[in-house]
């Protein structure tokens, strides 16, 4: 996750270039795979206790409406 964060430094160093990488590809892609990962990891409590709760046989059930909510 720390790695995500020092994607800015890359874009300003232009470091990204010298590989061949776009600077729109590496703003905008470090940003999407940060906010997957952060909202993963602030859920998975509410999802870990939320399986535990419900009955066996639903879990999936009740993961899929908690994503889609």
């Amino acid at each position: 996750m720390a790695i995500f964060g020092l994607l800015d430094i890359v874009l300003v160093m232009h470091l990204n270039r010298d590989v061949g990488i776009s600077d729109e590809f590496v703003a905008v892609g470090g940003d999407v795979v940060q906010e997957a990962i952060s909202f993963t990891f602030k859920n998975m409590p509410m999802l870990v206790l939320a399986a535990r709760l419900c009955p066996e046989g639903v879990e999936a059930t009740l993961f899929s409406l908690f994503m889609s909510a």
